[in-house]
């Protein structure tokens, strides 16, 4: 009898450990719901969504392992918004490589990640993101959180980039030393690329010294609303992010201010040979 019992219990304890099991991402991955956790090289095949199923952390990828390789290859990740991430780089996941492309199709509803809350999150060191397009999130098309030494860079065509996400095409939380370069933004809710810690925009919430975003440099990177004007701001650098350098940017045609430094005097950020309309400052050239 009591070895009957333990081996229900045993049965049990399995059959439960199972159910909650990670599914762990093949190498071609052709529906949402997996992780990723070795390094070596993944490929989309095939449209995903949310409604196939999303990973233990309620995201479509999750990346846990260094190392790895993403290629997106055009195929839509299209979610069902709040709480979920596209493809979230979790903090063990160093030296990531994700690599986006132009949609399959063109138009509003074949853009690579859109749906989401972040399109992409990273939360790892030294992450290169070639950016894919990533519209239509409910906050952000890409989301760095406290990150070292990541490389967004982007395909830069106009109307695809980090388009109508309804907060930010880019947002920076408490990261140093990243880099933004080479694609484009247009008609976000607050800003094309957002450098602080508030969700409401410039001046709503000053970072922390700890969430403090320093050492970033934003370069050749379009943000402007080419027809009616809809998005506030185009560059941002909220208070206490300082010691950043903004280089060689088209801003235009924004409702608020094209580029923007909500630090007195800049503090020590540089701002230099932009091409504006409109500043907050006259220490942004």
């Amino acid at each position: 009898m009591k070895t009957s019992s333990f081996g229900t219990l045993l049965l049990s304890t399995l059959l439960v450990a199972s159910a909650g099991a990670q599914k762990v991402c093949s190498h071609s991955i052709i529906s949402c719901g997996c992780t990723i956790t070795t390094r070596g090289d993944y490929a989309v095949n095939a449209d995903l969504s949310a409604a196939q199923g999303l990973t233990a952390l309620g995201n479509c990828i999750d990346i846990n392992a260094a190392h790895a390789k993403l290629f997106l290859r055009g195929f839509k990740l299209f979610g069902s918004g709040a709480g979920s991430i596209g493809v979230h780089v979790l903090p063990a996941a160093r030296y990531t490589f994700i690599e986006g492309s132009r949609p399959l199709l063109t138009g509003l509803n074949n853009h690579s990640v859109s749906g989401w809350m972040y399109g992409i999150e990273s939360d790892a060191d030294n992450v290169i993101i070639d950016m894919p397009t990533v519209t239509g999130n409910n906050v952000a098309g890409v989301f760095l959180n406290k990150t070292y030494n990541n490389r967004i860079v982007g395909n830069g065509a106009v109307g695809f980039g980090a388009s109508f996400n309804g907060r930010y095409g880019v947002w920076i939380v408490g990261g140093n030393s990243n880099q933004v370069n080479a694609s484009f933004s247009e008609y976000n809710g607050i800003a094309g690329i957002y450098v602080g810690c508030s969700t409401t925009g410039p001046d709503g919430t000053p970072c922390s010294s700890a969430e403090a975003s320093t050492g970033n440099v934003i370069y050749n990177y379009d943000s402007e609303d080419f027809e009616a004007p809809m998005q506030p701001y185009g560059v941002v650098l909220e208070q206490n992010s300082v010691r950043n350098t903004v280089m060689g940017n088209n801003s235009g045609t924004h409702t608020q201010f094209d580029l923007f430094d909500g630090n007195a005097n800049c503090a020590n950020n540089v701002w230099v040979a932009n091409s504006f309309q409109t500043a907050n400052q006259s220490c942004i050239h």
